[in-house]
């Protein structure tokens, strides 16, 4: 038996859930469990003293979309030249909900340009992920965020000077960021901001 969980979060119901599955493990019992969910959820889930075994539960990262299959499916749903694809595309910066709302507001107006959809593609974007990212930040995330001025690379040790903090200060809001999925760590010695068009919704925040 395979259980499908979209959206795990570390609950009540989700920990009795994962109790059981723990002695179905023991019992060896035919059933597997593939759960999604942000980082940050299932790492709370996993973090519970009881339910260390998650720990060693097999896991894959999800990496961003294809470039090439976004634009390959834009140009075919909306029959556009390759060109104007790809600019949709990096609008979505690979993100699969990005790119379903992108799609969708074209779909909606598809006599449109790009650059005239742009402000209802970043509403959706905010109002259904980013202010609810922002609500659970803390006010020194803000204050790295604000100090990052939209970029989305910036040496570390420059961002550190701007906001006058230590590197193991530093290091301990950057492994938050991180994890919340915010910032790009992947260049060593660099950080900048990851999320497509996040930047001026920090900015309005101000």
């Amino acid at each position: 038996m395979l259980v499908l969980l979209d959206g795990v979060t570390n609950n009540k119901s989700m920990r009795i859930l994962a109790h059981s599955f723990q002695i179905y493990i023991r019992k060896e019992l035919d059933i597997f469990i593939l759960m999604t969910g942000l980082y940050e959820n299932i790492y709370q889930l996993q973090n519970e003293k009881s339910l260390t075994f998650l720990y060693r539960a097999p896991k894959i990262h999800m990496l961003p979309l294809n470039s090439g299959a976004i634009i390959d499916s834009y140009k075919s749903i909306f029959d556009i030249d390759q060109k104007s694809a790809k600019e949709m595309a990096d609008e979505t910066k690979g993100y699969a909900f990005a790119y379903q709302v992108l799609g969708y507001v074209k779909w909606r107006n598809p006599e449109k340009s790009l650059k005239q959809i742009l402000l209802e593609y970043e509403q959706y974007l905010e109002e259904y992920i980013y202010q609810k990212i922002w609500s659970e930040l803390l006010d020194t995330d803000y204050n790295v965020l604000f100090a990052l001025e939209g970029k989305e690379k910036m040496k570390i040790k420059r961002l550190r000077d701007k906001i006058n903090m230590s590197s193991s200060l530093f290091s301990t809001y950057r492994d938050r960021l991180d994890k919340k999925g915010l910032i790009d760590t992947s260049k060593y010695g660099f950080i900048g901001l990851l999320l497509p068009r996040f930047s001026n919704f920090v900015e309005k925040q101000r």
